[in-house]
């Protein structure tokens, strides 16, 4: 049996400026893997003779590979009509979208799809996907898109689909969108989605007993009409279904011997659907748990369990397992850097931490140093360098490290938990009074000892006193601090007030949990209003957070942010971003 392809789709890249949590091929920015223009020629060759309607090029985000993908356009163009998907990111200003929209169109593109929902636009300002939209309008592009991309269930009303309205609802009053076709996806239970969505929607115990194939790719196991092709030359019908190799085994040969009875889990599938597939699981020892959304998400379980048994017919690797974010290592002594801070120039960290712990009443959610694996209000002393280390580490420093701004107390954690905090913090200011007056003294602290006498004292003693508030209630602060037994937002609000010099220092976040956005916003900003600190100083995730389901908040939105603390509370406030 031969496969006649009426489409096909080349993913150019995995690697992408977002890390959405519904993205089947697990594409980030962390990811690696780029097809090369030798490759899509020869793909593109071996398709030649088949009935092509459509070439799709996407990634990833295609955009990210520009030579590649202006170069493909052209060979593609003459075969069929050419769709390039991408998400925007790319459309920094009107002339950089208009020369690279023209750069397209003249190689032969006339077909642009911008995915815009609640996923993407985690990643990507919507601003960008206007200035995408209005030049390939001006340009006179034949067919201009928008896919949503939902998280459906009969029922179903989640965070995600709310959000994806909204960011409708206001793409329409940044853009015209009369001529523009908006059309609706519906998220497949497969790679980061089936990790991290499938916990949002209902399971069901019944295996259903058909799998269709996604409908671009003709619906039918038996017979597709169309293909994807991955960095690394992988074909598959869906997402880490795979019918061979185009590096290994020319395409065209790939694709004249297709046999779905010769393939062990496409037979399974096409007989009997998941619940084939599911038998056949059975047999090398699988136990389904927990249950599954839907077909595709069942598949998809069973498949991943059966990967080590049939690693030529599941691949990529990158469709089931996650490029997983590395988190920062620890510092390894009492002092680390000097490194360049956005907020406070050149610094030389102090860290009154283990160097092989993470201890802090803290567990954040974002955390670059990952999950906390000591939280604790109360450390033992043991564990911790004593006054005297710290003070002669510090003289040390002050004179070794001639261009710094700021001696920084932070660390593996939170460093008022010290029990010798005050008198470090005194010795420290005495060391830098005498040796370097020039320098700064801050710390950045997560807030949660501030209510005490002793701690207070010595907060007073900074010159920039960075602390964190990232709730105004408790629920918020069990969600995003995941705080030690008995943190209580009372005291770090108590706390904090009257702090001379106060920063409060905010993450912000999105996703599963989020204190961007309705009840949680507005208590965040009731508490700031109470706190009344000289600044605050808001971010959000500079790179993927740790946890699963943990956006980050785009700039732009930063930006709407901190004007709307300064026009509610008055408070001068500043956003930051990587």
């Amino acid at each position: 049996m031969t496969i006649r392809l009426k489409g096909i789709d080349l993913l150019l890249t995995y690697t992408c400026t977002g890390r959405c949590t519904h993205c089947c091929y697990r594409a980030g920015p962390q990811c690696s893997g780029t097809m090369t223009i030798e490759e899509v020629k020869g793909y593109l060759a071996a398709v030649a003779d088949q009935p092509l309607e459509w070439i799709l090029l996407s990634g990833g985000e295609p955009f990210l590979c520009y030579d590649l993908l202006r170069a493909s356009v052209a060979l593609a163009a003459p075969l069929a009509r050419v769709l390039v998907f991408t998400n925007g990111c790319w459309a920094t200003d009107p002339d950089t979208a208009r020369r690279r929209l023209a750069g397209l169109q003249e190689a032969g593109l006339d077909h642009i799809l911008f995915s815009v929902d609640g996923f993407h636009q985690a990643h990507v300002p919507l601003e960008r996907v206007t200035v995408g939209i209005e030049a390939a309008r001006e340009l006179g592009f034949g067919a201009v898109e928008i896919d949503n991309c939902c998280l459906a269930q009969a029922g179903a009303d989640s965070f995600f689909i709310r959000r994806t309205r909204d960011v409708m609802a206001r793409l329409a009053e940044l853009c015209d969108l009369s001529g523009v076709d908006v059309g609706q996806s519906t998220v497949q239970m497969v790679g980061r989605a089936a990790d991290q969505l499938s916990p949002f929607l209902r399971t069901q115990p019944t295996p259903p007993t058909q799998c269709p194939l996604p409908g671009y790719l003709g619906g039918d196991l038996r017979a597709p009409t169309g293909v994807e092709i991955h960095p690394g030359g992988w074909v598959n019908l869906c997402a880490g279904l795979s019918v061979g190799n185009a590096r290994a085994r020319p395409l065209n040969e790939i694709l004249a011997g297709y046999d779905p009875n010769a393939h062990p889990l496409i037979r399974a599938l096409a007989q009997e659907g998941p619940q084939g597939l599911l038998r056949l699981a059975k047999r090398h020892g699988f136990s389904a748990a927990g249950g599954y959304v839907d077909g595709c998400h069942l598949c998809y379980q069973v498949r991943r369990f059966l990967r080590p048994h049939y690693p030529d017919h599941l691949a990529p690797t990158q469709v089931y397992e996650e490029v997983f974010v590395t988190v920062l290592e620890l510092q390894k002594g009492i002092l680390y850097g000097p490194i360049d801070s956005r907020r406070l120039g050149r610094s030389l960290g102090i860290n009154l931490l283990p160097s092989d712990t993470k201890l802090c009443s803290f567990d954040c959610v974002y955390c670059q140093y990952g999950r906390t694996k000591v939280k604790t209000l109360s450390p033992e002393r043991k564990d911790l360098p004593s006054l005297g280390q710290v003070l002669d580490a510090v003289e040390k420093g002050l004179q070794t490290h001639a261009n710094i701004d700021t001696l920084t107390f932070s660390g593996n954690g939170e460093p008022t938990l010290h029990p010798d905090f005050p008198a470090i913090v005194s010795g420290v200011r005495r060391l830098r009074d005498e040796l370097r007056p020039d320098v700064k003294l801050a710390i950045l602290s997560n807030s949660t000892a501030a209510h005490l006498p002793h701690v207070r004292d010595a907060l007073e003693l900074f010159d920039a006193p960075i602390m964190k508030l990232d709730a105004g209630d408790a629920r918020t602060l069990a969600a995003i601090n995941r705080p030690a037994a008995g943190v209580k937002l009372e005291h770090i609000v108590e706390g904090l007030k009257g702090i001379p010099g106060l920063v409060i220092q905010s993450v912000l976040v999105d996703g599963r949990v989020s204190n961007a956005r309705g009840e949680a916003f507005d208590a965040w900003l009731a508490a700031l209003s109470e706190i009344r600190p000289a600044q605050v100083q808001i971010y959000s995730t500079d790179r993927p957070a740790p946890d699963a389901g943990v956006e980050r908040v785009d700039p732009a939105t930063l930006q709407r942010i901190a004007a709307k603390i300064e026009r509610r509370t008055g408070i001068p406030a500043k956003a930051y971003w990587a």
